[in-house]
């Protein structure tokens, strides 16, 4: 058996669709996996809304263990409670999940966040069993150029859904309650690290002897191939004032950057639309309305909150462009399939999107935060789009396949 920790619900992310498809691969493949969901504030004190994706888990054989426990140390003060949950996670903090009468074998954490690598750390250390990880991001950066970034993103977004004194506050907070030291420190501990993009270590900044890295570690099953097919074929023309922007409402994937940009580009395409299809709270919703309204475009944009896969895929293909000013990724499945669609895609030139897609056509990548670059090229490509973009038809059976092989090396030495 092989205890699994991680989110496995593709509405909270996109790392919770490829764990999904992890999850469901280790079962049908044999591994018997024991799902943990590992401790969050907030999301899993209520099963309710996800009992439905667990019962279709079950239904592909893959049991529930339990919930990881919380850390236990609390104030009033968040920034002493924070400080607290630090010195538990690192010297004190145990799961309390009994897995002790199970026949395991392994423990794979399926996120790289500190939640779900601390849990499965915990865990193995108890019972005396192998650690592995897939890592679908960075957890924690080593290029102090990629830190200044991400922390440039953050202060942005901060100020707009929270306030300036929020933004002190929290970078107050941050500043002595990370836990990249910890993280790192663990992580040189594991047995296994799968790193699903060849950008991951590049952007951790050192060298990693317990890491394997899948090239590409994503891709299409065949029925997903089928349907890009078919979209690709029968949608013959596209809506020329259409730009879609597809990924969740935080911080590092700047939907904030896309509304700067729409409202440069709308002054000299003023039938501009922007659909902005991703999950956020209330809170940021209802604040990122406020700054469409606040740039004159609120008429041009339309949320579209989390859809289904199917409908996500027709407005990808009937858009002429998919904006995509991320500034963290590993390998993004959203640029893959809006490519394989034949949409052109414009976005920033992080080390993921370089690194995995500059041999391909039909994407454009400018300089991170350079606005006006990107609303420049926006409207150059909305005049003037790309005689050819690529179909990448990477297959997820040859992703999985390799993840399956390293998997049972480990777990068998």
């Amino acid at each position: 058996m092989l205890a699994v920790v991680g989110s496995p619900f593709p509405a909270l992310s996109g790392g919770g669709f490829r764990a999904r498809g992890s999850l469901i691969e280790y079962s049908l493949r044999g591994f018997e996996p024991i799902l943990i969901l590992p401790y969050d504030e907030g999301i899993f004190t209520n099963l309710e809304p996800l009992s439905k994706e667990l019962a279709e888990l079950k239904k592909f054989g893959v049991r529930f263990g339990g919930i990881a426990k919380a850390p236990s140390f609390s104030h009033k003060s968040p920034f002493l409670k924070r400080t607290l949950k630090k010195i538990e996670m690192r010297f004190a903090y145990s799961p309390k999940v009994s897995l002790k009468d199970e026949n395991i074998r392994g423990i794979i954490s399926l996120h790289e966040c500190e939640n779900s690598i601390i849990t499965a750390y915990k865990l193995a250390a108890e019972m005396g069993v192998k650690k592995l990880a897939i890592l679908q991001l960075p957890p924690f950066y080593g290029d102090r150029r990629r830190r200044r970034n991400l922390e440039r993103a953050w202060k942005i977004w901060t100020k707009v859904i929270y306030g300036v004194k929020t933004y002190t506050y929290n970078r107050i907070l941050r500043k002595f309650t990370d836990m990249d030291f910890v993280l790192k420190r663990i992580l040189s501990k594991f047995d296994l690290l799968i790193s699903v993009s060849k950008s991951i270590p590049l952007e951790m900044g050192c060298y990693w002897s317990n890491m394997a890295v899948l090239n590409p570690g994503i891709g299409f099953t065949e029925a997903e191939l089928r349907l890009i097919r078919s979209l690709r074929h029968n949608i013959k023309h596209k809506r020329r004032n259409l730009v879609i922007f597809s990924a969740r409402l935080v911080a590092e994937k700047g939907v904030l950057d896309a509304l700067y940009v729409i409202s440069r580009a709308i002054k000299r395409f003023n039938n501009l639309r922007l659909l902005i299809a991703g999950r956020g709270s209330g809170l940021v919703i209802s604040q990122i309305r406020k700054l469409a309204k606040r740039l004159n475009i609120e008429k041009a944009v339309r949320f579209l909150g989390y859809i289904s896969k199917d409908e996500l895929l027709r407005l990808k293909a009937e858009s002429y462009v998919m904006i995509y000013p991320s500034h963290a990724d590993s390998i993004s499945f959203s640029v893959l399939e809006t490519l394989a669609l034949g949409t052109p895609v414009l976005a920033y030139d992080i080390p993921a999107l370089k690194i995995n897609y500059s041999d391909y056509d039909g994407i454009t990548l400018v300089k991170e935060f350079d606005i006006d670059a990107m609303s420049e090229m926006l409207v150059n490509l909305l005049n003037n789009p790309p005689q050819k973009v690529s179909m990448p038809e990477w297959r997820w059976e040859d992703a999985i396949g390799r993840e399956i092989e390293l998997i049972s090396k480990c777990l068998s030495t």
